[in-house]
Order: structure tokens, then C-alpha cells, then sequence
């Protein structure tokens, strides 16, 4: 895009999804509701059995929609990335929706604001998907203090630049080009990772997104930790300081389950809260 960014920048949004009736409405309407009207909204849809579909046509009848076989999420998403129009583009998971009405019109006034920004990123908060309690919180400014391993950590972590944030420039995702199937568990983080080496992320001081627990990552924990433990080494991280943040982030989940598995979830939050979280 041209320094002369123009006022009614086309937001185009991607939503991959399979049989996801349960929660897809929530994340249409949360599109619809916006008070920015330029939205192109994607749907990439995995050959649904259910109404998933049906439901994205009843709410959004402008909503472009793809449904047809793939081989996964990543394919669906990649898919999608070569074929949006919009100036700039955010993700938007099936099960999550957008924190409030007014969220893509701030991130359109940041661009316009800040003329040098190519990627933008806010807050999101974690909610229990069975109760929609608040269980975690995510998004923060980069720091001095974030620099080698620290900043790794805190990418894969989601604390700096979570990509369900995040909104970006169309040349950023044809520059730094589709997410790694090498790293599935984790794609998001791993491309995260692609994308700050080229691109300054600018910070958004405002929750974007809400997002419900069990996502694929925490279906899939063990292998998460042990393609962060790979993704580090990649990133020229000594095998003695990924191997033992492999090990802390496995000690970690297992305590965790182990508390709330056993009713103790208050033990959890307070760790939460005490590393900033809640």
C-alpha cells in the first residue's frame, strides 16, 4: 500500500472452519456488528457436515464462502490468504469474535494514524468455553528486556504480537508467504516469528479479541512444547536453553491440568494473576 493510505481501506477477514455450528454465528455477528463498514469477511469452510454454512449465509449474505475438502486448517488458511482483495487482513477463528463493534474501525484509524505501520496488534482475552469465565489474558508492548530467547518465549507465548490480533498489510503476508505446515501445532506462533524479523509490530492498547479455550494447541500441548523446543533450535537457540524451556513448559501444563483436573482452579488463576495474566 501507498504512504497515502486512503480512508476506506478494505479490511478483508479469514475465518477457516469444519463443522463448527456451535459457535460460527458468534464470530459472524461479531464481523456484521462492526461499525466499520469496508469488511470483506472469507469463509473457509472444510466441507462441512453440519449448518456451519447455512448459518454464515443466514447472517452474512455478502460473506464470501469456499467449502470444499482440504487437508487441514493451514491449508484452508493459506488458500485464503492468496485469494482476499483487502488492503489489510486479520484472522478470525471460528470459535472467537471480536471484543467489541468498534474494533476493526480503531485498527483502520491506527493504519491511517501511523502511516509506517504494516502490522498491527492488541489484547485478547482467553474464556472459559464451557463457562465463559475470564481465564486468561494476552497482548503487551514490546520491551528493552525483550531480546534473544526472552523474546522468543514471549512470541510463542502469545504475550507480544498473538496473531488472532493481529492485522496486517496485504504486502506483509505476500513478503514473509504461507504458514508452515512443518510446525502445525504452532503455526501461529512460528509465523509470528517470520514476520517481526522483517516487520516492526505496533502496538494496539485495546482488547481485540475473545477467544474460548481448547484451541488446537492446547488439544495438542505435548506436541506444542516439543515443536517450540525445535522452533527455538531453528532460531539458533543453545540446546541447553530450549531444552530446558521444553522442560518448564511440560512441568507447567502437567501442574496445571493436574490443579484444575482436581477442582483446584483457584491455584492456577493465582499464578495467572501473578505473572500478569488476570
Amino acid at each position: 500500500m501507498s504512504e497515502n493510505i486512503p480512508q476506506n481501506i478494505l479490511v478483508s477477514i479469514i475465518t477457516v472452519v469444519y463443522n463448527g455450528e456451535r459457535h460460527i454465528a458468534d464470530a459472524v455477528k461479531s464481523i456484521t456488528s462492526q461499525t466499520y463498514p469496508n469488511i470483506e469477511h472469507v469463509v473457509m469452510d472444510g466441507a462441512s457436515t453440519d449448518r456451519t454454512v447455512a448459518i454464515v449465509k443466514e447472517l452474512n449474505p455478502k460473506a464470501v464462502i469456499v467449502s470444499e475438502p482440504d487437508s487441514g486448517a493451514l491449508e484452508a488458511l493459506n488458500k485464503g490468504l492468496r485469494m482476499v482483495k483487502g488492503d489489510v487482513i486479520g484472522l478470525l477463528n471460528s470459535d472467537d469474535y471480536y471484543a467489541d463493534e468498534n474494533v476493526i474501525q480503531k485498527v483502520v484509524d491506527a493504519f491511517i494514524a501511523d502511516k509506517s505501520a504494516k502490522v498491527l496488534y492488541g489484547t485478547m482475552q482467553m474464556v472459559d468455553s464451557a463457562d465463559g469465565k475470564l481465564i486468561l489474558r494476552k497482548g503487551r508492548p514490546v520491551t528493552s528486556e525483550d531480546s534473544g530467547l526472552n523474546y522468543l518465549k514471549a512470541v510463542l507465548a502469545s504475550d507480544i504480537a498473538p496473531v488472532v490480533t493481529m492485522f496486517a498489510m496485504r504486502e506483509v503476508y505476500d513478503t514473509v508467504g504461507p504458514f508452515s505446515h512443518e510446525y502445525s501445532v504452532i503455526a501461529d506462533g512460528e509465523y509470528s516469528i517470520r514476520m517481526l524479523k522483517l516487520y516492526k509490530p505496533f502496538f494496539l492498547n485495546e482488547v481485540v479479541i475473545i477467544m474460548r479455550s481448547g484451541g488446537l494447541a492446547s488439544q495438542n500441548i505435548f506436541k506444542a512444547h516439543k515443536d517450540v523446543y525445535k522452533l527455538l533450535r531453528r532460531e539458533n537457540i543453545g540446546f541447553m536453553a530450549a531444552f530446558g524451556y521444553y522442560l518448564y513448559c511440560c512441568v507447567l501444563t502437567f501442574f496445571s491440568r493436574l490443579f484444575l483436573g482436581s477442582g483446584m482452579r483457584g491455584i492456577v488463576l493465582a499464578y495467572r494473576r501473578l505473572k500478569g495474566q488476570l
